[in-house]
């Protein structure tokens, strides 16, 4: 188990019920436990979780792939009329784990072990994975003029 500050504990265990609810984080009964660690937002307060995913990093084959800057992705669209329920900015959430996958994002917590269901942000290839997925989502509903 990783350590989190006393003062961000409250913001953290609602991290992660928030995230049950979401659906994005599972409990989890396997052998695999992976650190992890809060990043603080640009918003003054608020906190990223991040599972380092080590258990996932080790076995991989990684993929040198980098992927675009969502800001830059999405300026190429500017004033053309777009409509689409794709959020480029929750591309991780939106990619799920295979079942056999997910006991490698595990994690203890003080309130009990849990494991990803989606893209986990610590892990190396999920950048180049989410940015194929929306790429390939966005290409196939790009008419060419």
């Amino acid at each position: 188990m990783c350590q989190i500050p006393h003062a961000l504990q409250k913001q953290f265990i609602d991290i992660i019920n928030d995230s049950v609810k979401a659906g994005t984080l599972e409990p989890s009964h396997g052998p695999h436990s992976n650190p992890y660690f809060l990043i603080e937002k640009k918003k003054k307060g608020m906190c990223c979780f991040v599972d380092a995913a080590q258990h996932c990093n080790v076995i991989v084959i990684h993929d040198v792939f980098i992927p675009l800057n969502c800001d830059e992705f999405a300026e190429e669209f500017a004033g053309m009329a777009i409509a689409s329920l794709v959020d480029l900015f929750s591309r991780y959430d939106n990619s799920l784990l295979a079942e056999e996958s997910r006991n490698m994002t595990a994690f203890n917590t003080p309130i009990s072990s849990y494991q990803q269901t989606a893209l986990v942000q610590g892990a190396m290839n999920s950048p180049a994975q989410a940015q194929c997925g929306i790429a390939a989502i966005l290409n196939s509903g790009i008419i060419p003029s």
